[in-house]
């Protein structure tokens, strides 16, 4: 019973049944990059409302007001991620989910295995709304589910199919976990490279800033790495796989050639990362992004 009671507690908290406002308004994207101006000034703000909202008419706007709309859904989700946040991590809610395994997303099959009824239906609801719950640690983390938000996108409408699955591909296999970088440089430069592609393929497209900043995240990470993922082993010798990407790659992109200059300055410090040459990379970051923005034709 206490359990019971303590789910639909956790329930009126968060803005998903619209029947108990009163605990918490639905919230207004606090750095929404699509603007609720005239065009969708009739979308509500709960993700619960917009989900039925869309769903009911998006068949029947034009192609600008529905990109419009599945951006404005993304806002909105992405804006309530912190109340999403603090009931799959509630003492209740992690109690009936311990037997998720680290680093795995909750599945369907999971839910299901959830024996208090009041909390799978809350499980159940989070997933309604367009979110993921992945496990890190003793923690749970909720994402977008792209996958059910690319189900809402007009196949000819390129630019935004190319945006959620570059965004999906993200989701499904981080870059980073737990300051471990979860690609092989390989990897993690062809997916540089996407963002690059599709920034300068679609240089009016709203969320390009978004994937600078990514862009710019990512290629730090390439040159440098992290703690737990560096470029040299214990003897100070650069890692096998970056000795061969840099044997086997032709310069055909910006972060391409940025790999490559990068890799120029490490060797020329001795494969020593001291603040000579973090400097060094972080000045060929930046130029990388400066060269990005201005083949975008981005201010």
């Amino acid at each position: 019973m206490k359990k019971r009671k303590i789910a639909k507690i956790l329930l009126a908290a968060m803005l998903i049944t619209g029947c108990n406002k009163a605990v918490q308004k639905p919230q207004e994207p606090a750095n929404s990059l699509v603007e609720r101006d005239e065009a969708v000034k009739e979308l509500p703000y709960d993700p619960i409302s917009l989900i039925n909202y869309i769903d009911e008419n998006i068949a029947k706007v034009d192609d600008n007001k529905k990109e419009l709309y599945i951006l404005t859904l993304e806002d909105t989700l992405v804006a309530n991620l912190n109340i999403v946040s603090g009931v799959v991590n509630s003492d209740e809610c992690k109690g009936e989910l311990s037997f998720v395994n680290d680093g795995q997303f909750l599945s369907k099959s999971d839910i299901e295995k959830i024996e208090d009824s009041s909390i799978k239906n809350e499980i159940q609801k989070i997933y309604d709304m367009y979110y993921t719950v992945f496990k890190s640690g003793d923690s749970f983390v909720p994402g977008l589910d792209y996958e059910k938000i690319l189900k809402l996108v007009d196949k000819d409408n390129k630019a935004l199919v190319d945006y959620y699955n570059i965004k999906l591909e993200e989701n499904q296999k981080p870059t980073l976990f737990k300051g471990q970088v979860m690609l092989s440089p390989q990897d993690l430069l062809a997916r540089i490279n996407r963002i690059e592609k599709f920034v300068i393929d679609n240089k009016d497209f709203p969320r390009n800033m978004d994937f600078v900043a990514r862009y710019q995240s990512w290629l730090y990470v390439l040159l440098t790495g992290t703690a737990s993922s560096p470029l040299v082993d214990k003897d100070g010798k650069l890692m096998k796989e970056f000795e061969d990407l840099e044997k086997n790659l032709e310069a055909k992109t910006i972060a391409d050639q940025t790999f490559l200059d990068g890799m120029y300055y490490i060797h020329k410090n001795n494969n020593k990362f001291d603040d000579e040459l973090m400097d060094e990379i972080r000045t060929l970051v930046r130029q990388s992004v400066f060269d990005l923005k201005d083949r975008a034709e981005m201010k």
